[in-house]
Order: C-alpha cells, then sequence, then structure tokens
C-alpha cells in the first residue's frame, strides 16, 4: 500500500462531540497531525463528551498509527470521555487484527474492558 503524500485532520462538531476526519497516511512520518488533534480534544474531554475518529480517508497504517490511537482512547477514558472509531477500512481491520490489535488482546485494565478501541 502506497503510503506517499500528507495526513489532513478536519475537525467537526461541538466540544459534546467532536469528529475527526483523518485523510492520508497513518504511519510514523504523518502521525502529527492526528496526535495534535486527540490532544486538543482530549483537552476539553470529560464525562458524556465523545471523540470520534473517521478513518474512511485513510490510506495506510503502520504499528506507530495503531499504537496512537490505543494511547488516545486510554488517555480519553481516564479523563471521563469517550474516543471510537468509524468507517474502517476493511485492509485497516486486517492490518490492526495482524499487528495484534484485536478486541479483548489488549490489556487496557478493567475500566476499559467493556469499551475497546478495536471492537467493531
Amino acid at each position: 500500500m502506497d503510503s506517499g503524500g500528507e495526513m489532513a485532520v478536519q475537525v467537526e462538531g461541538t466540544n459534546e462531540r467532536r469528529v475527526l476526519r483523518v485523510a492520508g497516511p497513518l504511519d510514523i512520518a504523518h502521525t502529527a497531525a492526528l496526535r495534535q488533534a486527540l490532544v486538543e480534544a482530549s483537552d476539553g474531554c470529560g464525562a458524556g463528551r465523545s471523540t470520534v475518529v473517521d478513518l474512511a480517508g485513510v490510506t495506510a497504517v503502520d504499528l506507530c498509527g495503531l499504537q496512537l490511537l490505543c494511547s488516545a482512547h486510554r488517555t480519553f477514558a481516564a479523563r471521563g470521555g469517550g474516543l471510537s472509531l468509524q468507517c474502517r477500512p476493511a485492509w485497516f481491520c486486517q492490518a490492526s487484527t495482524a499487528a495484534g490489535f484485536a478486541a479483548g488482546t489488549q490489556t487496557c485494565g478493567p475500566r476499559l474492558c467493556g469499551d475497546c478501541l478495536w471492537r467493531e
């Protein structure tokens, strides 16, 4: 899969429900834009607030991109907010499973067991 190009993150919604639309490669060379958007979204998160990462425009993913999403999920949960993924392409699901990020295989702790980021 070609991972050329830059990543773009479009932020939509309100503080109560934010959508981060990701386009381009989600790999070690291009995660800075998503990381920054996730940091900004998590700063204001709390009970009842949710952030959705829309992956429809993602063109590639590597372990760094998957770890960023997993780490962000834990951060949001620790702050009382929610983080979920939507529009995951089939190849993305296959890549995350192959990398060991399948629902039920992560040790997120008891607070996150019912809200696994990798559950479809």
